[in-house]
């Protein structure tokens, strides 16, 4: 199975990615626009590819989703400077046109907590939101309807 993390730099991304490579057999892609910040193991380096990707670039994820099974969708955009609800709403359109382009069929996507029946946060608004857009363009969206993720090392 040939699994893509998108948002692989991210604190979750960032430990996704090695409990998948230490406890799986699995291929993995890692997509971030700072792969740099991301440290493979040397006994994992044949399993893995860490990819440069742009989450506002079409053609850059299309490419990069080739081959994939199931892609987990960990973007998040609200420290972005500007509106963050019309930038993470444009990065999930551009993210479902080119999984399902690349014929990807399942993702999993971190979302946020509440009912879309209760007035809602800008965030948790836009976290909801995000998962109705990929599920306009891939046949399974399985959204895990999260609180905030406080860790060492989380924002």
């Amino acid at each position: 199975m040939k699994i893509a993390i998108i948002g692989a730099s991210g604190f979750i991304g960032r430990n996704l990615l090695l409990h998948l490579l230490d406890h799986t057999d699995h291929q993995v892609e890692a997509l971030a626009p700072d792969p740099e910040h991301i440290v493979i193991k040397p006994q994992h380096q044949d399993r893995v590819e860490v990819l440069k990707c742009d989450i506002f670039n079409y053609d850059q994820m299309r490419k990069a989703f080739e081959g994939v099974d199931v892609a987990y969708f960990l973007v998040h955009l609200m420290a972005d400077k500007g509106d963050f609800y019309d930038r993470e709403a444009k990065a999930a359109d551009i993210t479902g046109r080119a999984l399902s382009d690349a014929g990807v069929k399942r993702v999993i996507y971190l979302s946020g907590l509440g009912s879309d029946k209760e007035k809602l946060s800008q965030h948790l608004a836009s976290r909801h939101n995000t998962g109705d857009i990929l599920r306009r363009h891939v046949p399974l969206v399985i959204e895990f309807r999260a609180s905030m993720v406080i860790a060492k090392g989380s924002i």
